[in-house]
């Protein structure tokens, strides 16, 4: 009999009694046949990078730079995200209009990268913001790493 090196995760175990040092084994009907669960496709999660860029942002004015609305039926985990841009400036982090971060880059470094957030409800408005003082416009970008489930 063939090893088996990889189990589907729709593949049922029998629970293991704690502290027994017994390996967890797949279960199996009476006539030995492999046990499988069917998955419900639209509950599976779905993992995006949202990407966009905005030119010639002007000095003193907060600007979005990229967003994302949670469908309806489904809930949001933020794994992270990202931005930069070539002049010092504040980015931040929004849920539905609420600060969850602001970053600071540096000229040692331009870029910055928010924290991941979990069970972020639909219909909830994801986005990153851009504010510099430089005296010039100047262009910047984000993305917004994020899995939604069903």
């Amino acid at each position: 009999m063939e090893e088996l090196r990889f189990i589907p995760s729709n593949i049922p175990f029998e629970k293991a009694p704690s502290g027994s040092g017994e390996i967890k084994r797949p279960i199996v009907d009476d006539q030995g046949r492999l046990v499988v669960v069917a998955l419900d496709p639209s509950a599976a999660a779905v993992n995006e990078s949202i990407y966009d860029e905005i030119n010639a942002v002007p000095k003193d004015t907060e600007t979005t730079i990229v967003s994302f609305t949670v469908p309806l039926g489904r809930t949001c985990r933020i794994s992270g995200g990202s931005a930069s841009g070539k002049t010092d400036a504040a980015f931040k982090l929004y849920i539905d209009g609420v600060l969850k971060e602001k970053l600071l880059n540096a000229w040692t470094d331009r870029n910055v990268s928010f924290k991941a957030i979990d069970d972020i409800e639909e219909g909830k408005e994801i986005k990153i913001t851009v504010e510099h003082w430089a005296n010039n416009v100047h262009n910047f970008n984000g993305s917004i790493f994020i899995s939604t489930r069903g």
